[in-house]
C-alpha cells in the first residue's frame, strides 16, 4: 500500500506536465531494482525496528503538539493587526 501511494504521489505531478503513454522495459527494470534494494534494506533493519520505533514516539509527541499550535494559529488568530 505504501509503494502504491508513493508512486501515485510521484506520478501525478509529473504526468501533469509531461505526457507519456506506457513505461518501457527500462523503466520497469529500474523500478524493480529500486524495490529490491528497498526490500533488502527493510529486511536488514528489522532487528532494530522496536528500538527505532521507541525512539520515534517522543518525536511524534512534539510534532503533534506543534501541528496543533500551527492549526490554532491559522484558524483562530486573525492575520490582520489593528
Amino acid at each position: 500500500m505504501n509503494v502504491y501511494c508513493r508512486v501515485g504521489y510521484t506520478i501525478n505531478p509529473i504526468h501533469t506536465f509531461v505526457r507519456f503513454s506506457r513505461p518501457g522495459a527500462t523503466a520497469r527494470t529500474v523500478t524493480a531494482i529500486v524495490m529490491l534494494i528497498c526490500l533488502a534494506i527493510a529486511l536488514v533493519e528489522t532487528g532494530n525496528f522496536l528500538i527505532d520505533h521507541a525512539n520515534f514516539i517522543p518525536l511524534l509527541n512534539v510534532l503533534a503538539s506543534w501541528s496543533v499550535i500551527n492549526l490554532m494559529d491559522f484558524y483562530f488568530v486573525p492575520s490582520w493587526r489593528p
